[in-house]
């Protein structure tokens, strides 16, 4: 009278089992796999947009350095154009 219900033959069957395990699969893949792989992705872009942020940075620091270091009669031959005198910057 209070006893388990019944289950239905058909559930019992092999193929059922096969078709369950397939659904559980494709939940997982759309639950689970694509969302963590569409963060992989995200966190990658970002490590590579950071790494080109250090370098750009490192190679702004190199330049200022390199300016800094120049005498007023060197940066002006670098800032000047090509074809100016020799000695407009003396």
């Amino acid at each position: 009278m209070f006893g388990l219900p019944s289950i239905p033959a058909a559930l019992l069957r092999p193929q059922t089992f096969v078709v369950g395990a397939a659904i559980l699969f494709v939940l997982y893949v759309y639950l689970i796999a694509i969302p963590s792989a569409e963060q992989r992705g995200k966190a990658a872009a970002f490590l590579a947009a950071s790494e080109r942020a250090l370098s750009l940075i490192q190679e702004k620091n190199e330049n200022a350095d390199e300016i800094r270091d120049l005498s007023a009669s060197d940066l002006c031959r670098e800032l000047v154009p090509d074809g100016m005198p020799d000695d407009a910057c003396d």
